[in-house]
């Protein structure tokens, strides 16, 4: 093998491995959920509190090295954006979302209201599992944003820069982009909802079902790339 090739081996298996990872973290929960009786979680986040929360953990940072030590395609001449430096922003993202986990539900903040719930106060966590949430947000916001200009400007970038949605696996990246942009649009009216909408969508799981489009686009994105599976023709035609 030449060392070209062994650098082509090498990028396509680290887009492999994103791509399996951010496809198997939401079916993995959900099976979890299912085996174990609980039923879902809230949202993704949420299962740091339970007995898988070690996996979550383990899967996110993982995805963040990964990412982290993506190299992709060099920054061509004028070009605002690299695919390295995307990549590890979004692994930093990823990272930041497993250290800075979400509060648990007894103790989450009522949004919206101005007031804290009942744990907070109880318990004296106030200023601490807030301060958690507003990183833990930041973080995961700056992990789906770099995941859409991924689908929607890195992979469908041709050899001269310009951006080409005409192949199948382009169109594909676009779908996967614009998922993931509609999930981040639909989560963050969530920051301005009462404290009564806030608990019903929880047990709608709406957070955990809008994380899993975003979530399952970015790991299609990533194998497509991979060339672990081509562009699906059958929806463009």
């Amino acid at each position: 093998m030449s060392q070209q090739d062994a650098r082509v081996f090498s990028h396509l298996a680290t887009r492999r491995a994103i791509g399996l990872l951010g496809m198997a973290l939401p079916m993995v929960l959900f099976a979890y959920a299912q085996i174990s009786g609980r039923g879902l979680e809230p949202s993704i986040s949420d299962f740091y509190h339970t007995a898988f929360g070690d996996y979550l953990v383990g899967a996110l940072v993982a995805a963040g090295f990964f990412l982290i030590s993506y190299k992709g395609y060099k920054r061509l001449p004028g070009e605002a954006l690299s695919d390295r430096w995307v990549a590890t922003l979004a692994g930093l993202g990823a990272i930041g979302v497993a250290l800075f986990p979400t509060a648990p539900g007894p103790l989450k903040l009522c949004t919206g209201t101005g007031q804290l719930g009942e744990g907070y106060i109880q318990q004296g966590f106030a200023f601490h599992w807030m301060q958690m949430g507003y990183l833990h947000f930041g973080a995961a916001l700056l992990f789906f944003i770099c995941l859409a200009i991924f689908c929607l400007r890195l992979f469908p970038k041709t050899h001269g820069g310009a951006v080409d949605y005409k192949r199948d696996e382009h169109r594909t990246y676009l779908i996967c982009g614009v998922l993931i942009v509609i999930s981040i649009l639909a989560l963050i009216p969530l920051a301005f909802v009462s404290c009564q909408t806030s608990i019903a969508l929880d047990e709608l799981n709406y957070v955990f079902w809008v994380e899993t489009v975003a979530v399952l686009a970015f790991g299609t994105s990533w194998l497509v790339k991979g060339k672990a599976i081509a562009g699906v023709k059958s929806l463009f035609n």
